[in-house]
């Protein structure tokens, strides 16, 4: 293999709740959205994906809190359904860009096919 010369590259992060993954995925995506308003979407984000598999209610507000979120305003947003469109809409374009499952990983405009989370081990990904 040969290596290139390191160039800048932009990670963004993408709502993508499919109905497979049901309630859970929809609540994390508008807790996220919701931690966004208080501007605190990254350190939420950070934190929910080092907490898999803990996206109960009670859960959302104890990060929240753990953040120094106004819990409260957090939770009426979440409720409100603050980030409902950009979530419809990332899921949207995610899906005709060719994503099938998370994570989803783009090039130049074009789904690279990784399917599933990996751990650190895997998968190989050349971006062409």
């Amino acid at each position: 293999m040969h290596r290139l010369e390191p160039i800048p590259l932009r990670v963004d992060l993408r709502h993508f709740v499919l109905r497979a993954r049901g309630v859970p995925a929809r609540r994390a995506a508008q807790a996220a959205e919701a931690a966004a308003a208080q501007g605190a979407f990254w350190p939420f984000a950070r934190a929910l994906l080092a907490r898999q598999g803990r996206q109960e209610l009670p859960d959302l507000w104890a990060l929240a809190e753990s953040l120094g979120l106004d819990v409260a305003r957090f939770d009426a947003d979440r409720q409100a359904g603050i980030g409902d469109a950009r979530i419809v809409a990332e899921t949207s374009a995610a899906l005709q860009g060719g994503a099938t499952g998370v994570p989803a990983l783009f090039g130049a405009a074009e789904a690279i096919a990784v399917l599933g989370a990996h751990g650190f081990e895997g998968p190989d990904v050349v971006i062409p």
